[in-house]
């Protein structure tokens, strides 16, 4: 019971809508003087995907019988041994599947990118706004920033397809 009580709060973590927290994490760089840093935007970024991390991993290794954990420890092996030789073996595919879909979330997330960085740190999605100059929209500009801007998840999801594919129809 305390273990799924701690996953829907997990969860419900990443429900929360970025526009709530916002404000306090870029006062919290402010004030530790580390805003518009790769740092705070890279920190920031992997505290909100570790919730769907969390979850995406969850359902993997809710996959893998019991037996195998049970056979390796007959076998003696240690713990660690037992991750590094049977567990992640098995979980390749779905670090594979989570790898891509949080890439890509991240990839589009545009308030914490606009916000905690946007100055010296400019990620894709930052820098579009930046491309109206007065009264005057660079539509031929947009234009070529959304076809370079969608080919790194194109080739992600050619690369991980079939991972992908497998997490959708479990």
């Amino acid at each position: 019971m305390n273990d799924e009580r701690s996953f829907f709060i997990l969860l419900t973590l990443r429900m929360l809508p970025p526009f709530a927290v916002v404000l306090p994490i870029v006062s919290y760089w402010v004030f530790f003087g580390l805003a518009d840093t790769f740092f705070a935007l890279i920190w920031t970024y992997t505290i909100f995907s570790i919730p769907l991390t969390v979850w995406l991993i969850k359902g993997f290794v809710d996959e893998i019988p019991k037996s195998i954990d049970d056979a390796a420890r007959v076998d003696g092996y240690s713990f660690w041994r037992m991750f590094r030789r049977i567990l992640i073996p098995l979980l390749g595919a779905g670090l594979a599947a989570t790898t891509a879909l949080v890439w890509l979330f991240l990839w589009n997330e545009f308030l914490f990118a606009l916000k905690v960085a946007g100055g010296n740190v400019v990620t894709y999605t930052a820098h579009l706004p930046q491309l109206k100059l007065g009264q005057r929209t660079l539509w031929n500009v947009f234009a070529a920033m959304g076809v370079i801007g969608s080919i790194p998840p194109i080739i992600i999801l050619i690369l991980f397809r079939r991972y992908i594919i497998r997490l959708y129809l479990r």
